[in-house]
């Protein structure tokens, strides 16, 4: 059995109940001050966290916004100079930033390659369009792109012609693939639902179809039940 204060332990049950209640990206601060007085800090050492934490949110803020520029320029920008960029940014901090400039990182790495890829037999320009979009956009503007391009995907043709360009990556391009791989097995798996006829009429019988005037069969079904029931009643 603990044998710990309980004055101590009902202290550490509302600190961790107002911490989790606290954003760690828009509420550090309060977050580093909270952690402060349960740890016992006051005067300067408060001050010099609170300092750091400022200091790490500008260094985020300031990494995020090369970043938004280098994906705005990526296809434009000369490749060395994009190389360059990436390289001089520490991200050790910030791991979801790291992630992202890796992503960038790769697609520069074969963005010499994408001319020759266009001329590939089993080339889809579609789906080469939105991975294009796909491969530098933010998280969420990229899964906004996957997911518009998935409800193309209606027709036969096209699905077949997305699934050899699929092919093509996961041989050829490896390391292209490997950055949406998720997307890339959903555009093979895909399979459009199957849109229920316009006009039939479904009936509880097992989706049987009235051709157009379900509605009024149905009705007269009715109708027919009620006078069976009242001449029952007689």
């Amino acid at each position: 059995m603990s044998t710990a204060d309980p004055a101590r332990r009902r202290q550490r049950v509302r600190y961790l109940a107002r911490a989790l209640t606290l954003n760690p990206l828009a509420q550090s601060d309060e977050l580093m001050r909270l952690r402060g007085r349960w740890l016992g800090f006051s005067g300067p050492e408060a001050t010099q966290t609170s300092s750091t934490v400022d200091d790490l949110q500008e260094r985020r803020e300031q990494a995020a916004g090369v970043i938004r520029v280098v994906r705005e320029r990526f296809w434009t920008v000369e490749l060395n100079a994009l190389h360059r960029r990436l390289a001089s940014l520490n991200l050790e901090a910030f791991p979801d930033l790291k992630y992202a400039v890796h992503r960038l990182q790769v697609t520069a790495d074969h963005r010499r390659d994408f001319p020759a890829l266009s001329q590939r037999p089993n080339f889809d320009p579609r789906l080469f369009a939105a991975m294009k979009k796909v491969l530098v956009a933010a998280p969420r503007d990229a899964a906004q792109v996957k997911q518009r391009f998935l409800q193309t995907l209606g027709d036969k043709h096209d699905r077949r012609r997305a699934r050899k360009m699929v092919q093509l990556l996961r041989r050829d391009y490896p390391g292209l693939y490997r950055l949406e791989e998720d997307w890339f097995d959903s555009i093979v798996d895909y399979q459009p639902r199957k849109a229920a006829k316009e006009g039939s009429g479904e009936s509880v019988f097992g989706g049987f179809s009235f051709d157009g005037y379900g509605w009024l069969i149905w009705i007269l079904i009715l109708v027919v039940l009620r006078f069976v029931r009242m001449a029952m009643r007689d």
